[in-house]
């Protein structure tokens, strides 16, 4: 009868990646075969009945591997050999290093991290807490590395980290980034303005956090 690989996952904390399967009937081991192109494969390990499972310890960060088993029942006289499981895939992803998260000079938060080998998207995560209540607020495409979150308010820490993922059959998360923190600058309030025949001058009220100011001046109301 065919065998049906029950589940499939990496451990990213170690590097590897584990197969689990259902047992079948009669069988006495099963053979466990990968690749890395889901085309061409290659035996990788015979594992007797009763264990259900295998480690693949071999695996490199960030490479996509193939998976898939058959059950054997081996005997002296003569052997039989199931069909093959439908194929399932996995790949192990580095913990991704969270570089800095700043105030940006528009308004808003801007994180920015190392690139992770493999990753499809970064999941990026917030709170308002640094131990707990972290939702997920954005997904960043693999080629870009820095994010600026502007659904913020002012004069509030905000603690991010960030994850690589990458869609497969399983084991597609890679390991939390540490975390970084940093505090929204409340909007700047102009307190007066006064003209005179050459200068205008301006006052505004200091911004709690602020390392400087950057004034803009326009001739149009919306101009930029």
């Amino acid at each position: 009868s065919d065998t049906t690989i029950e589940d499939i996952s990496s451990k990213t904390s170690d590097g590897t990646i584990t197969v689990e399967w259902s047992e079948t009937d009669g069988a006495n081991q099963y053979i466990v075969y990968r690749s890395t192109d889901g085309e061409t494969y290659s035996k990788l390990a015979t594992v007797a009945s009763g264990i259900g499972e295998y480690t693949d310890t071999g695996v490199k960060p960030g490479t996509m591997y193939y998976y898939k088993v058959r059950a054997a029942r081996i005997k002296t006289v003569a052997s039989s050999y199931s069909y093959y499981s439908d194929v399932l895939n996995a790949v192990c992803l580095g913990k991704t290093t969270l570089n800095s998260v700043k105030s940006s000079s528009t308004g808003g938060i801007t994180l920015k991290w190392s690139s992770v080998t493999g990753a499809g998207t970064y999941r990026i995560y917030r709170s308002t807490k640094k131990s707990s209540g972290y939702t997920r607020i954005a997904d960043v495409e693999a080629d870009a590395t820095e994010y600026t979150d502007t659904d913020i308010k002012g004069n509030v820490v905000y603690y991010y980290k960030v994850r690589a993922y990458k869609k497969c059959s399983g084991g597609n998360l890679g390991a939390f980034s540490s975390v970084l923190s940093a505090k929204a600058l409340a909007a700047a309030v102009i307190k007066k303005f006064t003209v005179s025949k050459k200068n205008v001058t301006i006052t505004w009220k200091a911004v709690d956090g602020a390392e400087k100011y950057v004034v803009q001046r326009s001739t149009s109301r919306n101009g930029t």
